[in-house]
């Protein structure tokens, strides 16, 4: 009976730290995510202020701040870091690595600049390299993140961040 108290505990301990600190064996890759409860439908916004209020990259990670909740967001890995314009014409846009991920935010008006930051970040990270705007069209925002290899982004919402943390594929 003894020996059983000590395992769970054992393990009970072992799960506590996990949550605390995950490691980055435990992120897996998100494909798609909906939009939070506070995040506003595109037509009850003014218009006057930008509704992704900072992006920053550092490392593996790629922050994107909102005035208000977090948008519907789409990820897709890709084999090459040349993306296309999120313009309605397409045009290339070539980022540093070898491949990347593409990511698009929804629920924006389309009649305004949703973002007026810097367009692109340079990244010191293992996989992370650069990430640059593709533009905004029809409602939605598109970046395109270059990797140094394969991969994909775990992702969390955070108030009103979205943290997009790149992890390699095997």
């Amino acid at each position: 009976m003894i020996l059983a108290v000590v395992l769970l505990s054992g393990c009970g301990t072992s799960s506590t730290t996990a949550q605390a600190s995950p490691s980055p064996a435990a992120l897996s890759c998100t494909s798609s995510g909906v939009a939070s409860a506070s995040w506003p439908a595109p037509w009850t916004r003014d218009g006057s202020v930008p509704p992704v209020v900072s992006a920053t990259a550092a490392q593996d990670t790629f922050k994107l701040t909102f005035d208000t909740g977090t948008p519907n967001f789409e990820l897709t890995p890709q084999t090459s870091a040349r993306f296309s314009a999120d313009s309605g014409q397409g045009q290339p846009i070539d980022v540093a690595g070898s491949a990347g991920v593409r990511i698009v935010l929804r629920g924006f008006r389309g009649d305004m600049d949703n973002y007026v930051g810097p367009a692109s970040f340079n990244s010191q990270g293992r996989l992370l390299l650069q990430v640059k705007s593709l533009g905004g069209y029809e409602g939605q925002v598109s970046w395109g993140a270059g990797l140094s290899g394969p991969g994909c982004a775990s992702v969390k919402a955070t108030g009103s961040t979205l943290t997009f943390a790149f992890i390699p594929l095997p």
